[in-house]
């Protein structure tokens, strides 16, 4: 019930309405917290993780920004010992490739790319044929997105691995 937003940066508005909802989602859920672990991308996870857990935190999921993201926070726990899915949770974002190949396997949320394209073309035709089309308001469209459970997500468990890593956060 414990769970972390986990992004390199804010910038991209994509990024915030992702956490924006997963925070909402999670806030439906009775006794859950939703931290947010921002690090540069550049420098690595390691020490924003380290920086996270040595504040006492102790989280049993991680929802990475995407799957680029994910696969670099599975290295960096399964660096540090951190057995997953068994001591903590990770899912990424947008179905990579990459997902597939990664041990443990990613579960991720896969995004309708392809119909969200096609939503795109039949808006923007629409609007250069019709003159009625070409005064309406901006459009928001929200199409379903699927969870692709694979082995990176399961049920924790009941002690936390975390203390044993704490002392590096210090």
């Amino acid at each position: 019930r414990r769970m972390a937003f986990v992004h390199g940066s804010a910038t991209p508005m994509g990024r915030v309405e992702r956490f924006r909802g997963f925070r909402d989602g999670a806030a439906t859920v009775p006794d859950s917290v939703v931290d947010d672990i921002v690090f540069d991308e550049n420098e690595g996870f390691r020490s924003a993780f380290l920086h996270y857990i040595g504040k006492d935190h102790e989280p049993t999921a991680l929802f990475c920004a995407h799957d680029g993201i994910a696969i670099a926070v599975v290295s960096e726990l399964l660096r540090l010992g951190i057995r997953i899915p068994e001591d903590i949770s990770v899912v990424g974002f947008n179905d990579f490739a990459s997902a597939m190949h990664v041990a443990p396997r990613l579960t991720t949320v896969r995004t309708p790319q392809v119909e969200m394209g096609a939503a795109m073309v039949r808006c923007i035709y629409d609007r250069t044929v019709s003159l009625e089309a070409r005064s309406r308001p901006p459009v928001r469209l929200a199409l379903v997105s699927e969870i692709i459970k694979r082995e990176s997500t399961g049920p924790c468990s009941a002690s936390s691995c975390l203390s044993r890593i704490r002392p590096l956060a210090k």
